[in-house]
């Protein structure tokens, strides 16, 4: 398989196509390769209006936001024909890492932010991510949602669990595994140093039949440390779904007194983290989502406690860690737990750093913008 061509831009994403196309009626057709199965953004310049096929299926038209689209594809050869572009224009492909948001379509708990609904949705997060998780998109939206090409997952509460016939009875009766408009659901959640909750967890979700096939991700704290046990729970997290599974590391990183103090901690919480898994269970990185949290509302739970602190430079950091530490070189996915409970410009703000790293591909910090 050729990667010619192929521009790696950071750690989270691979420029696997960047191609002039001619104005006219007569169809051009271009090829790329992916090294493995996963996410790419297609885009054209929205003033081309051109019709965008991938391997046979119309994925942009005239009608697509922005010109541009997020689709999941197989690992290998793949075939992009553009007909009909008003305007001559380049089409760019990107291999990117999963793009994992929670929840949409919930509004912060304090009245006074503006609603985080489907216009907001549609103008700071849609641009921005591939797969959103929980909350709510309007059902006459869900349609379109889906043929866009994201995901959307429920979240199904999997804590205290009675033994393992208790998840997978869960599981079987879950919004996730049974309404038209889900693509599946993420467990929430389990704890690394509760080995008698993560072998019911483990075996439960081993014996789950999974019908549809439908996506299961694991959130998960702390850091593996009782053999066997959570080997074997790694491998089923990352084994189910028949290997689509992810774990989603639960990284929300509370603020330090200083730049180097918080640089020291980023290393210690979420690479030592990552590299424990990795230990544990080889090849993990690439089935493994780190969350980050970008909440500053609610004072039991918001990260911000250090009121002197710079809250959007210190979430620029941790993208930016992601990004470009060699440790995160085979990571899948990355995004935010709780941004409704952000207030409004701290939403903003991740979500642009989410398009910033992981779409643009760029690799110094965005805070330097500005």
């Amino acid at each position: 398989m050729s990667t010619n061509g192929h521009r790696r831009l950071n750690n989270l994403v691979t420029e696997v196509l960047s191609t002039p196309f001619a104005a006219g009626t007569e169809a051009q057709t271009f090829t790329f390769t992916t090294t493995r199965d996963g996410w790419v953004f297609l885009a054209t310049p929205k003033a081309a209006a051109a019709e965008v096929r991938l391997d046979g299926r119309c994925v942009i038209d005239a009608a697509t936001p922005r010109g541009e689209t997020f689709r999941e594809v197989a690992y290998g050869p793949h075939t992009i024909t553009v007909t009909g572009a008003r305007a001559a224009g380049r089409l760019v492909v990107r291999q990117i890492a999963e793009i994992f948001n929670y929840c949409p379509g919930t509004n912060s708990r304090v009245a006074e932010n503006p609603p985080y609904n489907w216009a907001f949705q549609e103008k700071y997060s849609n641009p921005c991510v591939t797969t959103q998780n929980g909350g709510q998109i309007p059902a006459e939206h869900r349609a379109e949602f889906r043929a866009r090409g994201y995901l959307w997952l429920a979240n199904l509460g999997t804590t205290k669990l009675a033994d393992e016939h208790d998840l997978t009875h869960r599981l079987e009766t879950a919004q996730g595994m049974l309404r038209p408009w889900y693509d599946g659901l993420t467990c929430d959640e389990q704890f690394f140093g509760q080995p008698a909750m993560l072998r019911a967890y483990t075996r439960g979700l081993r014996a789950f039949a999974n019908p549809e096939n439908r996506r299961i991700y694991t959130w998960i704290v702390g850091r593996p440390g009782t053999p066997s046990v959570d080997h074997d729970f790694l491998r089923a997290s990352i084994e189910a779904s028949r290997g689509r599974g992810r774990l989603l590391f639960e990284a929300y990183c509370r603020t330090r007194a200083t730049e180097e103090e918080a640089r020291t901690y980023l290393g210690n919480y979420v690479t030592e983290t990552l590299r424990s898994y990795e230990r544990w269970c080889p090849g993990a990185a690439a089935s493994t989502g780190i969350a980050f949290g970008d909440f500053t509302q609610i004072p039991i739970i918001s990260l911000v406690h250090h009121p002197e602190v710079d809250f959007k430079y210190f979430l620029d950091m941790q993208l930016n860690l992601v990004a470009n530490d060699p440790a995160f070189r085979e990571l899948g996915c990355t995004g935010y737990w709780g941004s409704y409970y952000a207030d409004h410009e701290m939403h903003r703000w991740a979500m642009a750093l989410l398009r910033h790293y992981c779409v643009d591909g760029n690799t110094e910090m965005l805070s330097h913008a500005y």
